[in-house]
């Protein structure tokens, strides 16, 4: 590896005992030692971690990208192009700069390394990720959405083309148009903060013309108990209007598959509503609604350059295969930016229920 300190030479010594002697290059370390410094991880830490490996697998993006967590799921290790290699060295010193003045409220992805190994005369490249997920141990995720703010082919596989693997797997990501159009209110000063920031990482990518990145929006369950109006006190639950009632069904249709969450997870809303029911029909009262209570974020896949390609995809998909030119992924930063902004501003609204 490059670098002369003793850390350096340290983890050198410990990827060569666990990689068979080979040697695995390391690039910037200084720079990714203080993205891993940001965030309390030190190098015997580091180095620990990727000894204990699991849940090896390819992206379900359209890079085909292989990637594995290590075993407590807090780093992610996924390959690259040298293309993107190259990039994030690139920009790695301003990159840096942007987590050191954002600090910790920062939503974009962290790298903890960006290293090379050559295999059977062939080099390749991986990068080290914290994951912006909790792991499953501690928070399994109901659903998780990969947003881009595009529409065209932002459909995820149906449920007879997925691995066997992932068809069991309620956390399978899913993409923009399968969150047709749920929103999740996350309150007036939460939203404001969440936008704000995003604006400010979403910039930065614009600033190094970067593009096609996504928000990674983790969603966990909640059980919400309707009772009728009057009874939340004598239940011990918070009191709710007909709105807050009103949002939960349709953060609850709009979720795919949405569970009953553990007891521990529920609360009471008010059914405040007495023009809701027409005796004349056979109308029955709900008792219980399932939708988000929680949710995770972080903006990934940041290593996207908006370059001859990517232009030259643009026009192949706009003039060839006829598609929406507004709603494909390649299009230019500044662009992709106000488009990526909008849909997650639908997304988590900041209309409170009262």
């Amino acid at each position: 590896m490059r670098g002369t300190s003793s850390s350096s030479t340290r983890r050198r010594r410990f990827l060569q005992k666990y990689d068979g002697g080979v040697v695995v290059e390391d690039f910037a370390p200084a720079l990714f030692r203080e993205v891993r410094a940001l965030c309390g991880v030190g190098d015997d830490e580091y180095c620990h971690s990727l000894a204990q490996t699991s849940r090896e697998q390819l992206s379900q993006g359209a890079s085909n990208a292989f990637f594995f967590y290590t075993s407590d799921s807090s780093l992610m290790v996924k390959s690259v192009t040298l293309a993107e290699c190259q990039l994030l060295r690139k920009i790695a010193a301003r990159y840096v700069r942007h987590l050191r003045v954002e600090g910790p409220g920062a939503l974009l992805a962290r790298f903890f390394g960006l290293h090379s190994i050559r295999l059977y005369r062939e080099k390749f490249y991986f990068v080290v990720m914290r994951n912006c997920m909790p792991p499953p141990s501690t928070i399994e995720l109901d659903h998780i959405y990969d947003v881009k703010g595009s529409w065209v082919n932002r459909n995820s596989l149906p449920l007879h083309l997925r691995s066997s693997s992932s068809k069991h797997d309620k956390a399978q990501v899913l993409k923009d148009n399968d969150l047709g159009d749920m929103r999740i209110p996350i309150g007036r000063d939460s939203s404001a903060a969440v936008m704000a920031q995003l604006r400010k990482d979403t910039a930065f990518l614009a600033s190094v013309n970067v593009m096609d990145y996504s928000l990674l929006l983790g969603v966990k369950d909640r059980t919400f108990s309707i009772l009728p109006e009057g009874k939340a006190a004598q239940h011990g639950g918070r009191r709710a209007s007909a709105a807050a009632a009103a949002a939960a069904a349709a953060a609850a249709g709009a979720g795919a598959g949405a569970g009953a969450g553990p007891p521990s997870m529920e609360r009471q809303l008010t059914n405040a509503s007495t023009d809701d029911m027409d005796e004349n029909f056979a109308a029955y009262r709900v008792t219980s609604l399932t939708g988000p209570g929680a949710v995770y974020l972080g903006v990934i896949d940041v290593l996207q350059e908006w370059n001859l390609a990517k232009k030259a995809e643009a026009l192949f998909k706009v003039h060839v295969l006829q598609q929406d030119a507004a709603g494909i992924s390649a299009i230019a930063p500044d662009a992709y930016q106000e488009r990526f902004m909008l849909r997650c501003q639908h997304i988590l609204v900041d209309d409170t229920p009262v």
